[in-house]
């Protein structure tokens, strides 16, 4: 998976807590699975590699010697190792998959700070409204409402279910 940092910098962005709220488990889950893909392709990979080093080595080994007849040298095996072409092709598919999760490990820990981040603006938010007796404005009670709706009707749970109560933060 390519990763498009300026797509994933405008998932990842906080401009609304309530909305933020609502994603943060989808891009996640999202990221998660891309995650997991990138791991099972490098180790993929990796062992292609080795299996390619040992192919080679061993045709290396079985069919040249040195001058005098002699087996070479591991340090010379390795040398003619390194140019064969299947090798190089099975490294560098190993390469990019290692740099393809490298970048998803980050992308992860990315959404683990953001996870930490709503934690603590959701716990200011809690306690401003606690210093002011509970008391919301109409427009964000409308808006929560609405946000909490939406969120339960994604989530299959009925409306007799969810009950919002202004000036009740619990």
């Amino acid at each position: 998976m390519a990763i498009n940092w300026k797509a994933f910098t405008s998932e990842i962005v906080i401009t609304d807590v309530v909305q933020a709220l609502t994603t943060q488990t989808e891009l996640f889950v999202v990221y998660a699975e891309h995650y997991a893909n990138a791991l099972r392709k490098r180790t993929q990979a990796r062992w292609n590699m080795e299996k390619v080093e040992a192919i080679v080595k061993d045709g290396v080994r079985n069919s040249t010697t040195d001058e005098k007849g002699k087996t070479l040298s591991d340090a010379k095996i390795t040398a003619i190792m390194i140019q064969d072409l299947d090798y190089m092709k099975a490294r560098d598919e190993y390469l990019n998959a290692e740099t393809n999760e490298t970048e998803l490990r980050l992308i992860m820990d990315a959404i683990n700070i953001r996870k930490d981040m709503l934690r603590s603006l959701s716990a200011n938010r809690r306690e401003e409204l606690a210093n002011r007796g509970f008391g919301v404005d109409d427009d964000e009670f409308i808006r929560m409402k609405a946000t909490l709706e939406k969120l339960s009707s994604s989530l299959g749970i009925g409306q007799a279910q969810v009950e919002v109560v202004k000036g009740q933060n619990n």
